[in-house]
């Protein structure tokens, strides 16, 4: 099959509804999910030091206002230690079952997947409605049990994972990069309203159940919108493999949960328009800005609460101006670079030189979005107010530039028919940074906090460095290099 295929192209089988697998059917429920999902991150947060402060006041008998709480380093090293072990938790037991759902995605299909993740994540947020619920007398670890919850159906990187690889079943390579934009955008946008209703929310009904609730609701809608709706996309998934089934059963444990093994498609492929060593380095940058990013959400309401002393309501609309700076980028700036590149670069006439050309684009949008990733950690290392805390979220507009060509560049140089096995071990990656990134952010947080908390975005922006170096060392092969039987 030629690699310029999609999968669907090969469909044999009706929908009841006669929905065609399509990007576009993904986008709707990734706004919702977005908007809900996103409103538990700040208030969240902020409903955990107020639990803490209380825990530590009634011992005191004395009860602070919120702004002394959020003021308290003591108080600001609990939360973020807590928070750590919740994600490394859910994390460790990600990685485990990441392997699994990658595999499971090619060869049982994109539903499963989706179903059993959405599931666990309905889980994680039946233990947090719980908790809140009964916050006087549970106990805040008991976030810890809904981190493995949704570890067990394989956490965000398994969801992100199937989106990517649901999509790339139903499109070219060429519009790979412009179609992923528009799946993380549709996300973004759901998350800038989400935080900012959340934020107005708590302050109005100084509760998080009514977000908790709202987030659970709609991840039991989508779970129902994967079952009823959304058609299958991996053809390859509805053809018969009974002896390929009875081989899979007979496999133990734990080569069904054996990562390391996953991994190896990144060393083992062999790319046909780069340099050998392509894969190895992007994943080396995928992991250096992914640990990253988790460092920055598992820190930033944190410190924008101790520093700025900002309001659940102040952190909604921080996150809703970072959630649109991203957006902007998705809808405007990637779709532009796309059109400018085309009128510079004309598309080829063979599929060699097409595939090449957005090899190329990929690999240029990778490298810029990596440079305002920098810009971004310096100036949120410089804010001395605010204002520059927005304009460091300005150039988070780097972030989605990166996320939607890195994976486009991972599965046009791995291949096609790879495309499930490379955004799997991708997934993979992301887990284990998921595990060692928070805890490398908080162990630098928790001891900077009451001297120099800025040194944690200060080492951010070494990392993003380093990773922007490394992305000058993949190299797209010239075409006259390249033998080609047209």
């Amino acid at each position: 099959m030629d690699e310029t295929t999609p999968l669907v192209a090969k469909s044999t089988k009706t929908h009841w509804l006669r929905v065609k697998p399509s990007p576009w059917v993904l986008l709707p429920p990734l706004f919702v999910l977005g908007c809900s999902i996103s409103m538990l991150q700040g208030p969240l947060v902020q409903f955990v030091i107020d639990l803490i402060c209380s825990r530590i006041d009634s011992t005191e008998a004395i009860r602070r206002p919120r702004e002394q709480c959020n003021a308290d380093s003591a108080v600001q090293a609990q939360v973020s230690n807590l928070m750590m072990w919740v994600t490394v938790l859910g994390s460790v037991v990600g990685l485990l079952t990441t392997a699994i759902y990658s595999k499971m995605s090619d060869k049982k299909g994109r539903r499963p997947v989706f179903i059993i993740n959405g599931l666990a994540f309905a889980a994680d947020l039946g233990i947090t409605c719980l908790l809140i619920r009964f916050q006087e007398t549970a106990s805040p670890r008991l976030l810890m049990v809904g981190a493995v919850l949704m570890g067990l159906g394989g956490g965000s990187s398994t969801l992100l994972m199937s989106f990517y690889a649901y999509s790339t079943d139903c499109t070219q390579p060429a519009d790979r990069t412009v179609v992923f934009g528009r799946l993380l955008a549709s996300f973004l946008s759901g998350s800038m309203i989400g935080q900012t209703l959340s934020g107005w929310i708590m302050e109005l009904t100084q509760s998080l159940e009514p977000i908790a609730l709202t987030a659970l609701i709609s991840m039991i809608l989508w779970v129902l919108v994967v079952i009823f709706i959304v058609p299958e996309s991996n053809t390859k998934a509805l053809e018969p493999a009974i002896e390929e089934e009875e081989q899979n059963s007979r496999q133990s444990i734990w080569s069904k949960i054996n990562f390391i093994s996953s991994l190896s498609i990144i060393f083992t492929a062999k790319p046909e328009l780069t340099n050998r060593a392509s894969l190895p380095i992007l994943a080396l940058i995928q992991v250096l800005c992914k640990c990253v990013a988790i460092g920055l959400v598992t820190t930033i309401v944190l410190y924008v609460s101790y520093v700025f002393g900002w309001t659940p309501t102040d952190v909604g609309f921080f996150l809703s101006f970072e959630s649109g700076a991203s957006l902007v980028g998705l809808i405007v700036v990637l779709p532009a670079l796309k059109k400018l590149h085309e009128v510079v670069v004309p598309e080829g006439v063979h599929s060699i030189s097409s595939r090449h050309s957005s090899i190329v684009l990929d690999l240029w949008i990778c490298r810029l979005g990596i440079l305002c990733l920098g810009l971004s950690m310096a100036v949120f290392t410089l804010a001395y107010a605010g204002w520059m805390m927005y304009l460091g979220a300005f150039f988070q507009i780097g972030g989605a530039l990166y996320n939607a060509s890195t994976k486009s560049l991972m599965v046009q140089i791995a291949g096609e028919e790879n495309a499930g096995l490379i955004l799997g071990a991708g997934a993979i990656l992301e887990s284990i940074t998921l595990i060692f990134s928070p805890i490398l952010a908080n162990l630098l947080y928790s001891h900077f906090v009451a001297t120099a908390p800025w040194v944690v975005y200060m080492t951010f922006s070494i990392t993003i460095g380093v990773a922007g170096l490394f992305s000058l060392l993949i190299r797209v092969r010239s075409l006259h290099s390249i033998s080609v039987d047209l």
